[in-house]
């Protein structure tokens, strides 16, 4: 019995592990795309002509590639480390 107990903390560690590093992940996505909607919204305030996107598409163009950038997340370590 110990040695399933053992097993079944150690799995739980790596998983935790992995789960832990996938959400700090997002995390810095979301801080990253926060920051980047601000610099932009301060450009569109501060603009004397006009731009060549709406400052709705910008951000949506923004959000976008952060998405992308977070979908390059390994979300399916724990199918891969099957015992």
């Amino acid at each position: 019995m110990t040695a399933y107990r053992s097993l079944f903390i150690a799995r739980f560690a790596l998983l935790l592990q992995y789960r832990s590093a996938a959400l700090a992940g997002v995390a810095t996505q979301l801080f990253w795309g926060f920051l980047k909607v601000m610099i932009l919204e301060a450009f569109y305030r501060h603009a004397a002509s006009s731009q060549p996107m709406t400052l709705s598409e910008a951000i949506g163009y923004t959000w976008l590639g952060q998405a992308f950038l977070m979908a390059i997340v390994p979300w399916s370590a724990i199918a891969k480390f099957k015992i």
